[in-house]
């Protein structure tokens, strides 16, 4: 049986994913934070660990040279989640075997295509067109749902509530949940006792807090009929709700003003939080995750064995593969044989310039990225060897971190 090891605070969102892989076959142990985090790893050996970063970055780096120092947990692969983060950070991960970088609110199926290639091993979601938000405002949670009942869907949502009430701090949070466009029948009663046991499902929301605002006749006869849920009430409209909650909310709110702040807050993009309920398949977007790692490798032409040495330091500092030449026959003897994502090329060197090598791979076509990295200053000099094909000219006083930054940006926009 495939393992996985999820390192995650959040436990709501642990709770999920180990449910859903666990229907799958898959097994799932959890921990809490990496600083138990070690211990799990050696006697699980999981074939992928999924940790949501919730700390500082330099952290992360610690638990992964911790990671590294044994050939045994060294070579299982990571899928992260965690802020957006810098492109020389990226790269910096590529080092540590981190196969993926979700930034968080994620897609949740573009999280689990990845976690099912590494696995091998389908990871269904129900396919069932659903549309499903929330979003909070004046101390109740909205979820607004249409077009059918996904299940997956009805499950995040159950996960989804207990981080906004984490979020937003709720003692008596209330929940609104707008299904006008919805119609059901007989056949979606287990469905509709899914979506409102997972409502419920949190501690700190009563019954009586939960509205339904739905003219549908099968939800009023199911929650007539259904005992459980005697004190879930069906409106008609948000209005109607949003009247009877004010008074609960605060005495002296407008409802008038609170209606229109609702109607606002309805407008605006979902709460943002670790997972969004909307998959990346129904957005027609571009994929938002800092997706697999490049480990790029970068040639290094320079006679200069300070700054070539100073070149090299950098670049690994961020896990990027640097290779050192120190004349331009070398360099051009190697592009026949090697790929290089991107070449640091001097001016002045021993044997052959650094004009002529650029007009040789501009010759040839030489698709890797290219930045002059020199001394001279002259501004004809400079227009020249961007002529030839340069993307950047730096002077030689650009630190060596800038020069990484130039390199990472460029390689960046080339593989869009």
């Amino acid at each position: 049986m495939k393992q996985v090891l999820i390192i995650d605070e959040e436990s709501s969102f642990k709770d999920y994913i180990k449910d859903k892989l666990t229907t799958e076959k898959i097994g799932v142990e959890t921990t809490y934070n990496i600083r138990d985090a070690f211990t799990r790893i050696m006697s699980l050996l999981p074939d992928v660990i999924v940790l949501n970063v919730t700390f500082q970055y330099s952290e992360l780096i610690d638990f992964l040279e911790q990671k590294n120092t044994n050939p045994n947990s060294k070579k299982i692969p990571l899928i992260l989640l965690g802020k957006p983060i810098e492109s020389e950070q990226q790269y910096q991960l590529s080092g540590y075997n981190v196969i993926k970088y979700f930034p968080t609110p994620l897609n949740i199926d573009t999280f689990f295509n990845a976690l099912s290639r590494q696995l091998k091993i389908p990871i269904p979601l129900d396919p069932t067109p659903c549309f499903l938000e929330t979003k909070v405002n004046n101390g109740i949670i909205f979820v607004d749902l249409a077009g059918g009942m996904n299940l997956d869907k009805m499950a995040m949502l159950k996960c989804k509530i207990s981080e906004l009430i984490q979020i937003h701090k709720m003692q008596n949070p209330k929940v609104i949940v707008i299904m006008s466009a919805l119609s059901l029948s007989f056949v979606d009663a287990c469905n509709l006792e899914t979506l409102i046991s997972n409502i419920l499902a949190n501690s700190h929301i009563r019954q009586k807090m939960v509205k339904l605002v739905s003219t549908d006749a099968f939800t009023r006869k199911f929650l007539s009929g259904h005992t459980e849920y005697c004190e879930v009430e069906m409106v008609p409209s948000l209005d109607r709700i949003i009247f009877g909650m004010v008074n609960q909310l605060v005495d002296t709110y407008n409802p008038q003003d609170l209606i229109m702040e609702t109607a606002m807050a309805l407008d605006q993009k979902p709460e943002e939080g670790l997972f969004q309920l909307r998959f990346f398949s129904e957005t027609g977007q571009k994929p938002t995750e800092q997706a697999e790692i490049p480990k790029a490798k970068i040639a290094i032409v320079d006679n200069d064995i300070t700054s070539r040495l100073a070149l090299d330091q950098a670049f690994k500092a961020i896990k990027m593969d640097p290779e050192l030449f120190d004349n331009g026959s070398a360099f051009l003897n190697a592009v026949g044989q090697k790929v290089f994502d991107a070449a640091i090329i001097d001016i002045n060197l021993p044997d052959i310039s650094g004009f002529d090598i650029l007009a040789t791979l501009k010759e040839i076509a030489y698709s890797a990225t290219i930045i002059v990295y020199s001394s001279i200053t002259q501004k004809e000099l400079v227009i020249q060897a961007l002529g030839l094909g340069a993307k950047s000219y730096l002077v030689k006083t650009s630190s060596p971190v800038q020069v990484v930054k130039k390199t990472v940006e460029l390689i960046n926009i080339q593989h869009l």
